[in-house]
Parts: structure tokens; C-alpha cells; sequence
């Protein structure tokens, strides 16, 4: 490792490790044709630059919904794509964060596409096609309409991030499809013996704030348990 001056090296030897680096280092991409284009944007930042533009945002989460109502503020003409209708709790949805959508949804400050995904981007439009939810399926839905188009001149993929996988590989550790290690789900030790998960990179429904306090303080009694001897789950 190295100090965050960027010196050089340093040596530590330890008996646990505890990986708690969270998953928020690269943003997840939009699985078609054109998700690389410049006008694809994977963060949401400023809005005004917006103003009176067709946007599109993608996603399902508190995140992708803030984004849209913020443009939609910023009177950008928004469109909201999702692969389901938004229900609280759902993808973490807040009852609250659902209540705003609706309310923008009911007084035409935005438009709202339920059950649809994308499937090409162009320069200014971009490609939807109507799907039944599948989890399982590999693009999330199956199609069921037929698709059509609809101007987006900017689009906001907010799908979510992924860990930085370097570590993990430095470690040899294996890892999931969302780039967590495998690993217990009761004790969050990995398949490397006395390297364990905290936090977010722990699963996708430990809470940043709420549920990760408590996993946290139980990985750290049992690497605690383990370095004294006694072992517990």
C-alpha cells in the first residue's frame, strides 16, 4: 500500500483484513449500441445546462429519480425510463422519493415510461423497447411491444456503481457478477480465510447508513473472535 501522499510503499503485516472500500468507483453502463457516445452521461451533476433540451434518464433507484425531478426543475423536457413502475421500497425506492415522482408525473413536469428499456442510442434519440420485468433475464425484461423511438439529446444512464475490482484481484479473491467478492453470506468471510467484507461491498441490500452499522460492528467481533481464539458467527 501506500500513504495518500503517494510515497513510497509501505509494508503491513496483518492476520485479518476487513475490505470495506464501498462500490461506488465505476459506474454501471447501459447494456446496447451508443452507451459510449459523449452525450451519455454516467453521474449527475449540474442541471441548468439542460434548460428546454430532450432528456432521457435510466434507472430505478432514489438516485435516478432525484436526477429527473432536479431537470425537470431546471425545466429541461424530461423523459423517465423503467424497467417496472416504482413502488417504495423497491431498488431502496422511499416512500417520499416515490411520492415527489408521482406528483411531477401527475402535473406534467415530466414523463414517465413503465416497463420499457433501452435498447440503441443515437446521437439525438434513443431506441426503447417495451418489455415485461425479468430479473432474470439478461437485459432485465422481456420484450413485448413493439419498440419506438423518442428524442433524447442528453442521456442519464444512473444505473448504479461497481467496486473497483484491482484489490480483490491483488488478493486473488473471486469475484461475483456486481464485482463483489464471494463470499459467506451469514459471516462475510471471503474464500480467502481471514479476509472479510464490510459496508456496501458486503451485499446490495446492506444500507450505507442503517443495516451496515450493524454488519460492520458483527465482522468486527468475529475477526475480534478469531484472532482470540474463539470463534463465532
Amino acid at each position: 500500500m501506500r500513504e495518500p501522499d503517494g510515497g513510497q510503499p509501505l509494508e503491513l503485516v496483518a492476520r485479518a483484513l476487513v475490505l470495506a472500500c464501498g462500490v461506488w468507483d465505476i459506474p454501471v453502463r447501459l447494456p446496447c449500441p451508443g452507451a459510449e457516445l459523449p452525450h451519455v452521461i454516467s453521474r449527475f451533476t449540474e442541471p441548468t445546462e439542460y434548460f428546454d433540451e430532450p432528456v432521457l434518464v435510466v434507472g430505478g433507484g432514489n438516485s435516478a429519480v432525484y436526477a429527473a425531478l432536479t431537470l425537470a426543475e431546471a425545466h429541461a423536457k424530461v423523459t423517465f425510463a423503467m424497467r417496472r413502475e416504482p413502488v417504495a421500497g423497491q431498488s431502496h425506492l422511499r416512500p417520499f422519493v416515490v411520492r415527489d415522482l408521482e406528483m411531477a408525473v401527475a402535473d406534467g413536469r415530466l414523463k414517465l415510461l413503465t416497463g420499457v428499456i433501452v435498447t440503441r442510442i443515437e446521437p439525438a434519440r434513443a431506441w426503447m423497447q417495451p418489455v415485461e420485468y425479468d430479473a432474470e433475464h439478461p437485459s432485465g425484461g422481456r420484450p413485448n411491444g413493439t419498440p419506438f423511438e423518442l428524442p433524447a439529446r442528453f442521456v442519464f444512464a444512473l444505473l448504479g456503481q461497481r467496486p473497483d475490482g484491482e484489490i480483490m484481484g491483488l488478493l486473488g479473491l473471486e469475484q461475483t457478477a456486481d464485482g463483489r467478492p464471494v463470499q459467506n453470506s451469514e459471516t462475510y468471510e471471503t474464500l480467502s480465510p481471514n479476509v472479510w467484507t464490510a459496508g456496501s461491498l458486503a451485499g446490495p441490500k446492506i444500507d450505507i447508513i442503517i443495516t451496515a452499522r450493524t454488519q460492520t460492528a458483527g465482522v468486527v467481533q468475529r475477526v475480534a473472535d478469531r484472532l482470540g481464539g474463539k470463534e463465532s458467527r
